[in-house]
């Protein structure tokens, strides 16, 4: 999917997508196809293809915008803001637990402070640096992509306990596996990239 993202743009990664959704029931029908265990089965090898291959291939649809770097930046910028606002305003104010079956750290108030934190320095940020729209816009997306960045968050926090890991990995110690360090931006590229479509 990234290869053909990055080659052939939006068309090649969605027709990639439908590809490898046809290989898997292609598989399917010929191990056994009176199983439904192997409908299952293929139920998450398809939601890992979208999780994290089709989901990252959205910045290399981005790196073929007009302006890929403002825009990949922008986007780093605000989830590293917001995720910065949210642990500080958290640690100070935070009283309310914002899904503690998910998340137990996370509160409510260190949610709105990354929210406020990450629409400030966007917007700061996008009128500084330009891309023709005016600061409402830019308020708005950056809000938009630390709401889908914080979701993202809690997105992986659920998978990890649904199956009893504390990390996803242990390549990064310290860290929760390199998921962590991506589950924000797995959603925020994609959004960013259909912001630009309109």
């Amino acid at each position: 999917m990234p290869l053909a993202a990055y080659g052939a743009g939006a068309g090649g990664l969605h027709a990639a997508l439908v590809l490898w959704l046809f290989a898997g029931f292609a598989a399917v029908m010929r191990w056994d196809p009176l199983d439904r265990l192997q409908l299952d089965r293929l139920s998450r090898v398809v939601l890992a293809w979208l999780y994290v291959p089709y989901l990252l291939s959205y910045v290399l649809l981005l790196a073929r915008s007009d302006t890929p770097r403002r825009w990949i930046f922008f986007t780093l910028l605000v989830l590293v803001a917001g995720d910065v606002g949210a642990y500080y305003t958290g640690k100070t104010v935070g009283r309310r637990k914002l899904n503690p079956r998910v998340s137990p750290n996370k509160t409510v108030e260190g949610s709105i402070g990354g929210l406020i934190a990450a629409t400030l320095l966007g917007t700061v940020f996008g009128f500084a640096f330009g891309g023709g729209r005016s600061v409402i816009a830019l308020a708005a997306t950056a809000l938009v992509l630390e709401l889908v960045g914080q979701m993202g968050d809690l997105i992986e926090s659920m998978l990890k306990r649904m199956f009893g890991k504390k990390d996803s990995s242990h390549l990064l110690p310290g860290h929760g596996g390199i998921l962590d360090r991506l589950d924000s931006l797995l959603f925020a590229f994609p959004v960013t990239w259909l912001i630009l479509q309109m």
